[in-house]
């Protein structure tokens, strides 16, 4: 009987307010997201490396547009080789997108840019860009973890923040391992402390999105995350910090950010997988914060001096395991504010490929059209996905 006069006193609340108790919840709905096809062979000469799932062009793993007269000028980096491309947005007679591929900075290319050395002089191997934006024509770009995922290597390389100014004959800005590292640990946040040296099946600090925000940076993490609670992190570092390291005066800074479903429960095992600023807001792009559980991984994380064989124990077979079925989400988070506010499911096709990139394109109407970057796309539609008519809460 209790049940039964609680749901009578919510309904009349509900009608109260002009509303059907069958209208109430608020669910959020899915986002269908359609192939943005580039001219020519594609980003990374898609078209003709296709078939390769090693090529850059079927691992683009960050996207990002500044505005034009004339469209919007964006850059895409891989996870692959050494891979960094322009393009260019602009807008059809009939309200669609069109993709004019640009010059590469890649290892991948037959005739790379002249400014290639910039981000590969050292050596050709890849840097595993996880995330890049455009700062007033600058390309700043930067790897995720210092721990490969499929053999937990310690690969410094990886983790380098590099940035490239426009076109005007500069050398590039790198700041590498460690630097990165100082400027994780000038945030002196307890969830950071040993993240930087453990695997991501364990937790590790792994980078996935950045963006460009008020004289700095805001680097995504897909880990380490508070799986549970719902909770993922953005770090913030001012460009001195960056590119100068910090001192008593300056440091990163870090956000926790609580994501919950339209029901209004934690969303559980998040991670953020790429982040656009535009007009003050933020829109994440979010993902599984866990990882498949290689075996070579395993057994490197087992080991005492990898700080994580007391978790593993404790909950087998690995802590940050992949949760199945967190399909892709997008968010709406204003910088300093708690919580994000849920914009919707990516739904269709999209929602069982990988997402790894999000580039946000305001038109002049007052909508919203975000870009989706697509790690293993399917042989048909290429690497680039939109979803159309938004409103960013």
């Amino acid at each position: 009987m209790w049940r039964s006069k609680r749901i009578g006193i919510l309904n009349g609340f509900i009608l109260a307010l002009g509303l059907s108790a069958a209208t109430a919840p608020a669910v959020a709905k899915d986002l269908v997201a359609k192939p943005l096809a580039c001219s020519g062979d594609g980003l990374f000469d898609w078209s003709a490396h296709k078939d390769d799932d090693n090529a850059p062009a079927n691992n683009i793993s960050g996207i990002d547009c500044e505005a034009t007269g004339q469209g919007w000028h964006c850059v895409a980096v891989a996870d692959e080789e050494v891979s960094i491309t322009l393009f260019d947005l602009q807008r059809g007679d009939n309200g669609g997108l069109a993709c004019v591929p640009g010059r590469q900075f890649s290892s991948a290319s037959t005739n790379p840019d002249h400014d290639f050395d910039c981000f590969g002089s050292d050596s050709n191997k890849e840097r595993d860009f996880e995330g890049v934006t455009l700062d007033k024509g600058a390309i700043v770009a930067t790897g995720s973890w210092g721990m490969s995922r499929k053999k937990a290597e310690l690969r410094p390389r990886n983790w380098t923040v590099y940035k490239k100014e426009k076109d005007d004959g500069s050398d590039c800005v790198r700041r590498k391992r460690g630097d990165l590292k100082a400027i994780v640990e000038s945030a002196h946040e307890p969830v950071l402390d040993g993240a930087v040296d453990r695997s991501l099946q364990c937790g590790g600090l792994n980078i996935e999105g950045l963006t460009k925000h008020s004289g700095g940076y805001l680097f995504g993490l897909r880990s380490p995350a508070d799986r549970e609670g719902g909770v993922a992190y953005v770090l913030n570092a001012s460009e001195k910090v960056v590119f100068d390291g910090p001192d008593q005066d300056n440091r990163a800074s870090l956000h926790a950010i609580a994501f919950a479903g339209a029901d209004g429960k934690p969303v559980e095992g998040i991670g953020i997988r790429g982040l656009d600023e535009i007009g003050g807001k933020v829109v994440i792009l979010t993902g599984n914060a866990g990882v498949d559980g290689a075996s070579d991984a395993l057994a490197v994380s087992l080991q005492p001096e990898n700080g994580c064989q007391d978790a593993m124990q404790a909950d087998p077979p690995y802590p940050n395991r992949e949760l199945a079925g967190l399909a892709p989400m997008l968010w709406s988070w204003v910088p300093g504010e708690a919580s994000a506010k849920l914009i919707g499911k990516v739904g269709g096709d999209s929602a069982t490929r990988k997402l790894e990139g999000v580039a946000v394109l305001e038109r002049p109407d007052g909508k919203t059209d975000i870009v989706l970057a697509i790690d293993s796309p399917n042989e048909t539609d290429g690497p680039l996905a939109v979803i159309s008519d938004l409103t960013i809460p």
